[in-house]
């Protein structure tokens, strides 16, 4: 097996980030202008130009190695470098060659936490910087030129593109580096990659006869917006969007505020002081400004010629190792959380607006509502669509082995109505449908983490009493967890301290019933020590530079701009154990729908979309496969799942 470092510098006239990988490749004037190569063994490093100024073309460097399974690619971020070399071989009419002979350097920096940038990697492990000129180089060669149209050569621009392939070579240089200097990126988080990239290469359909008369929708929506904002104000604001102005408009009228959050318009639209012309001019606000019309735009920027939308997710884009979204992030796809259309699935929406019945309803409510049901399927397929039921409150049960709770979801009893019925002080048949869905449900769901009464009234709109009452209830019935929460956090601090293993483990059941074990281990990274923390799934969760002062723990976060000490301790310990083992759950759920022939197009938080032949109907063999997730063993898992032909709610 032959190791390489592999980095490419491309052209392209669509725009990466707003167009996405797909589009970006096959425009007709995409090409790779840079290539370099670095062999590990002999550290010998070659640069190939499509300009003809170095010494091999960059079809001689890469055609051989590129049809060689014997050749193995370390790349920054793989999945870019990889979608690179299909188009090339295509181009060449080569076979593409398999993603199980990429390796991505971006991945093991997330795994332990840090941020996905080269740059920043390099500057967090090494105190070292890429070409400071490197941005503005890529300006200059990589998009057209904004006065000619055309691209800049190494023919126009000579000492510039001498310097750009220094950059280039910097780039390669480090991203060898990092792969010494990192952890070997453990096997399942390495097929997580891969699963996740052949969901990717997939991508799914979008219904664009939809999106495109939905913008035009939107466009005469914000024109009616626009319109009532300049009758009312008289001219002194033309448009909805005209933030600053619009909000001394307001203030001129007596509102006084400096947000137009849609909170903040809507506190104000139900203050019956507020000037009835001001409440219409703060609802056209609204309107104008509803940020799923933007999802509709995005839908339309980033699906390719085919009506497939790609590249949607990232595999390690949380601390805690869950799926994170891009491009057209699914992921923050909205529906009707209101709850304003309670007898109207997205898809029926969808009918109901091809067919002009809107009846009463406010049509941008309706818009938004509808906005999944736009992902629909190829000719011949439908989905199967799979939720795990409170997967993250079974798990938090099954680490802190509270039995009689785990009996309960064994048998798939309803936990939200006993949890209701010891908030109110009732009895459980006296819990109304509203009490169980915004006090038991919410209390169960979130009161696991430790959340106290001011996060919990904010986030679930409660009064502070109210949410004192939900978080204390939580703590009394579910006394396991919370002295789990104390299991946890010393287990982290005696890491710290001893820089030996230790072990977080709740007590037996009263049926003698053992809890499993979570591990923590002291690691050093460049001489930065570390705890990783193994929850059962393997999935290891790193902190970086942890520090015990008194009660407080804090470990150092990250991020592409910044790094600070984020505080944490045993809630926020299980949130992010549980959170990391819901997404191994879910992962390998995916990996044996994949296997079955259901291939997964999405994955939603809690949920996995899969293709399926529209003649498929053994929903209960699926959903079997969704359930046996090995590894974890007494764990209560539950699926509720459907067949659909487009993306619903």
């Amino acid at each position: 097996m032959r190791w390489f470092t592999l980095d490419y510098e491309t052209k392209s006239r669509v725009d990466l980030i707003k167009n996405g990988l797909d589009n970006y490749v096959k425009d007709p004037d995409f090409d790779a202008i840079i290539v370099v190569l670095t062999d590990l063994t002999t550290n010998r490093q070659q640069v190939a130009s499509a300009y003809g100024d170095t010494i091999v073309s960059v079809k001689n460097l890469l055609y051989p190695l590129l049809i060689s399974p014997a050749v193995q690619f370390i790349c920054h971020n793989a999945m870019f470098e990889y979608v690179v070399s299909c188009q090339l071989c295509e181009r060449w009419g080569i076979p593409q060659p398999a993603l199980s002979r990429f390796h991505c350097s971006s991945l093991a920096g997330s795994v332990v936490g840090l941020p996905a940038s080269l740059d920043r990697i390099a500057e967090i492990l090494f105190g070292e910087h890429k070409v400071a000129s490197g941005k503005a180089l890529i300006n200059l060669f990589c998009k057209p030129d904004k006065k000619t149209g055309e691209f800049n050569t190494a023919r126009t621009h000579p000492l510039e593109w001498a310097e750009f392939k220094g950059y280039a070579k910097v780039d390669d240089v480090l991203t060898g580096k990092l792969w010494k200097a990192l952890p070997p990126v453990p096997a399942e988080t390495r097929l997580y990659w891969l699963a996740t990239g052949r969901m990717n290469l997939r991508g799914f359909a979008v219904d664009m006869e939809t999106v495109n008369r939905v913008l035009e929708d939107v466009e005469m929506i914000k024109a009616d917006a626009h319109a009532v904002t300049k009758s009312i104000t008289k001219g002194l604001v033309n448009k909805a969007t005209e933030r600053k102005k619009l909000l001394d408009f307001v203030n001129s009228r007596g509102c006084e505020g400096q947000s137009l959050t849609s909170v903040a318009v809507m506190e104000w639209i139900e203050d019956p002081n507020t000037p009835e012309d001001v409440v219409e001019l703060l609802w056209a606000r609204l309107a104008a400004s509803k940020s799923t019309f933007g999802k509709y735009a995005a839908f339309k920027r980033f699906v390719s010629s085919d009506g497939r939308s790609r590249h949607s997710f990232w595999p390690y884009g949380a601390h805690t190792g869950r799926l994170a979204g891009k491009g057209i992030q699914p992921q923050n796809i909205t529906y009707d959380r209101d709850n304003d259309f309670p007898d109207c699935s997205s898809s029926k929406l969808l009918k109901l607006y091809w067919l002009g019945l809107w009846g009463e309803w406010d049509r941008t409510k309706a818009l938004v509502a509808m906005t999944r049901s736009v992902i629909w399927n190829e000719s011949g397929k439908k989905f199967y669509k799979v939720d795990y039921a409170s997967i993250e409150a079974r798990i938090v049960v099954w680490l802190a082995n509270v039995r009689w709770s785990i009996r309960k979801y064994e048998k798939n009893e309803d936990q939200y109505i006993p949890m209701a019925a010891v908030i109110f002080g009732i009895p459980e048949n006296q819990v109304t449908k509203a009490q169980r869905n915004k006090y038991g449900k919410v209390t169960v769901l979130g009161g696991g983490y430790g959340m106290g009464p001011d996060k919990f009234a904010k986030q679930n709109d409660k009064t502070i009493e109210e949410a004192k009452r939900c978080i204390y209830s939580y703590r009394n019935k579910y006394s396991e967890v919370t002295y789990y929460w104390n299991e946890l956090q010393e287990a982290f601090k005696a890491c710290v301290f001893l820089k030996k293993t230790t072990v977080a483990q709740a007590p037996a059941g009263d049926d003698g019933v053992k809890a499993p074990k979570v591990r923590f281990f002291p690691e050093y990274i460049e001489g930065v020590f570390y705890v990783k923390c193994v929850p059962p799934g393997n999935r290891p969760i790193w902190y970086r530079n942890p520090k015990v002062d008194g009660t407080e723990i804090t470990f150092e976060r990250t991020t592409a701009k910044k790094t600070w000490r984020q505080k944490i301790w045993g809630g926020t310990f299980l949130e992010n154990i549980s959170q990391n083992i819901a997404g191994v759950i879910i992962f390998r759920g995916m990996q044996k729908l994949e296997r079955l022939g259901a291939l997964p197009e999405l994955q939603i938080h809690d949920e996995a979309v899969a293709a399926v032949d529209d003649d498929f109907e053994d929903r209960e063999n699926l959903d079997c496969a969704m359930r046996d997730i090995e590894g974890f063993p007494g764990l209560p898992l539950d699926v509720e799942s459907t067949f659909e032909y487009r993306f619903s709610k």
